[in-house]
């Protein structure tokens, strides 16, 4: 009975090293390596695309335009026969703007709003603009990163955007309370991050200085660059 049990144990070992081998032994058959940009023919002309392969494996994506980072992500890859596959599963997010927030009420027939503009490491940051929707006002932020808006009491809410790297930070509040907020702005424009993604692209041509890709939305050349 031992012996079954051992012989039993010795298969599962051996399958759980095929399967951590598998990857190791497709990839191994190609590689590819160094950093490739998408061929402007592919995409807009003001947005630039592109993929960095590293002999380990894994790779780094990156799209953006002259205002800054669109989309990124990281992850691992291997080729099987035709085939490339790009698994997003290193891609470390970023941090989102949010606000943490105190309020009271009082029989004024007005209320104060009082903001705190700081970003991630709570560094002031000044001459931040700061708008409210619904009023159509603006307002920033002064060398302190302190903000004071005064307004009529009503009984109904308004939504305040604070520009940050991305689209803009937005968040309501009630008009008939007074507020103390202090707001933490995302201000690395990395972009929206891609994760827990498996892409597949089959390997049309590949050459020493391009390789062409296609997938359901057809067919993309990649040009390696030069150091």
């Amino acid at each position: 009975m031992k012996k079954v049990e051992t012989q039993t144990q010795k298969v599962k070992n051996a399958i759980k090293i095929i399967l951590i081998l598998l990857p190791l032994i497709l990839f191994s058959q190609k590689k590819i390596e160094g950093k490739y940009n998408i061929h402007k023919e592919n995409y807009f002309h003001d947005i630039s695309t592109n993929f960095t392969f590293f002999k380990n494996g894994t790779f780094a994506y990156e799209q953006s335009q002259d205002f800054g980072i669109q989309q990124f992500g990281s992850g691992h890859y291997f080729i099987n026969k035709d085939s490339l596959m790009l698994n997003y599963d290193l891609t470390k997010l970023m941090n989102n703007s949010y606000h943490v927030y105190k309020y009271y009420k009082n029989n004024k027939d007005s209320i104060t709003i009082k903001l705190n503009i700081y970003d991630y490491n709570r560094k002031i940051i000044s001459n931040q603009p700061i708008i409210i929707l619904s009023d159509k006002t603006d307002y920033v932020s002064n060398k302190y990163g302190k903000v004071e808006i005064n307004m009529k009491k009503e009984n109904k809410q308004i939504e305040l955007n604070i520009p940050d790297s991305l689209f803009g930070y937005n968040f309501k509040i009630f008009k008939d309370c007074n507020y103390e907020i202090d707001v933490f702005l995302n201000t690395e424009n990395l972009g929206i991050g891609i994760k827990n993604q498996i892409m597949k692209y089959k390997i049309v041509e590949q050459k020493d200085d391009f390789i062409k890709l296609k997938n359901t939305n057809g067919i993309i050349k990649l040009v390696k660059q030069t150091e």
